[in-house]
């Protein structure tokens, strides 16, 4: 987290409340196994960005497109550049830096992570209600590899 992410992290306010959620579901989007989506997600959440992609509606369009994008980067590593929270309007926005070697694992060069050929900004706008996302709009400044296979840009 940059210094200007952590100081939003650890207010202890409202603002600091939507900023632990938000990295609660942003690590959940990260780690497979042992954290659950739907701790910090409400099962009918609309993710507009994957909607009008296709993906189905709710929890399970994120897990897909989660799963796709781990199967297509699986070392994707993430970096929160910027992020403001709106308690007024329970929603938060924020701008992450995702950083991935993409295709075969054979290819990848030595000098890992280093050599990372794939970098890519994502915007997110993100609403809460009763501790759980219920909204979001992510907007890459370029698609991710995936998202360029499955029209989600």
């Amino acid at each position: 987290l940059s210094p200007e992410v952590t100081k939003h992290v650890f207010n202890a306010g409202p603002e600091g409340e939507l900023a632990r959620i938000w990295i609660r579901y942003l690590k959940g989007l990260l780690v497979e196994d042992g954290f659950d989506l739907d701790d910090v997600v409400a099962p009918d959440v609309r993710c507009i960005d994957l909607e009008t992609a296709g993906y189905p509606p709710g929890i399970e369009g994120l897990r897909q497109y989660r799963a796709a994008i781990a199967q297509e980067t699986p070392d994707q590593c993430v970096h929160v550049l910027y992020m403001t929270a709106y308690p007024e309007r329970s929603t938060l926005e924020a701008v992450i830096r995702c950083t991935a070697r993409v295709g075969d694992p054979e290819s990848w060069p030595e000098s890992w992570p280093e050599s990372w050929p794939e970098s890519w900004d994502v915007r997110t706008l993100a609403r809460f209600e009763g501790g759980l996302m219920v909204e979001r709009w992510d907007r890459a400044e370029r698609p991710a590899p995936v998202a360029r296979l499955r029209g989600v840009a």
